[in-house]
């Protein structure tokens, strides 16, 4: 059963009381006014009422408050969802023909090892001037491994430590001193080689013709290229050599500009000539 407010109440009995007090007809014209506010009041009630029982909300009794704040259900906010972080394996590098790996990264730096096509190694650090060059575990030792004919350059995506590079080596060839020198079939005698900085010069003196030639060196000194001329109108290239296993020695090429090629080698302070003379 369904209890009225307070208020619908009080002009219930605000009613009865004018209807007993007032027998003339204005007291009873009030009469009815005040018990028609009463049962509008009471149609006003049961009609809330109903309302909230069908909503599933309770009724509000005779001690609650006129009005009754909806209690509503706090929203839920998804935990998000982490993606877990692929794993990433060891970083390797694989070349596609032989490549020397040095002690440092440029071609003057000391070779120490071969990495060979298909036989992937490891990648331990990275160059700080760029990705020509990274450093490899070669087993005993770590190198400097170019990456011209490398699978893959790229390895930001691994926490690998960068490196500057090595200080720059002393070069060990030496070219400057008296030469005896073999073209082809001819042996020449006290030819002096002139060494300076990175170029190279030399003259032969065969008596009838004599022949110039001057070079650029590597750049750790041990071959040389350029080109030589001579009194009679020739002119051709070259490339020599200083052998790694006696610096007392070289050998080369020459090719004149008509495309004929001979053997040119050299030796100094007493070696023998070299054999084979011819290189490469």
């Amino acid at each position: 059963m369904l209890l009225l407010k307070k208020s619908s109440l009080f002009f219930v009995f605000v009613a009865l009381f004018l209807q007993a007090c007032a027998p003339d007809t204005e007291s009873r014209v009030a009469t009815e006014v005040a018990l028609g506010v009463a049962q509008t009041q009471q149609i006003s009630d049961l009609q809330t009422a109903a309302a909230a029982r069908a909503e599933g909300t309770p009724a509000p009794d005779s001690d609650t408050a006129d009005s009754i704040e909806a209690t509503q259900t706090p929203s839920t906010t998804p935990s998000p969802t982490i993606s877990p972080t692929p794993t990433l394996g060891i970083p390797e590098i694989s070349v596609s023909q032989d490549t020397n790996c040095r002690t440092g990264p440029a071609s003057n730096y000391g070779y120490l090892y071969t990495a060979e096509p298909n036989n992937p190694v490891e990648v331990v650090g990275l160059w700080e001037g760029g990705n020509e060059y990274v450093i490899i575990d070669a087993g005993a030792y770590t190198c400097w491994l170019w990456t011209r004919y490398a699978d893959n350059r790229d390895f930001s995506a691994y926490d690998l430590p960068s490196h500057p590079s090595p200080a720059t080596p002393t070069p060990t060839y030496n070219w400057q001193g008296t030469w005896e020198i073999w073209v082809g079939g001819f042996h020449f005698q006290g030819n002096v080689i002139n060494q300076n900085g990175n170029s190279l010069s030399h003259v032969i003196d065969g008596g009838v013709v004599v022949i110039t030639s001057t070079g650029t060196l590597s750049e750790d000194h041990q071959i040389v290229a350029g080109t030589w001329s001579n009194t009679v109108g020739g002119t051709g290239t070259f490339t020599y050599m200083i052998k790694a296993g006696n610096l007392n020695q070289f050998v080369g090429s020459s090719t004149t500009d008509g495309g004929v090629g001979s053997e040119i080698c050299g030796a100094r302070n007493g070696a023998s000539k070299p054999n084979p003379c011819q290189w490469p």
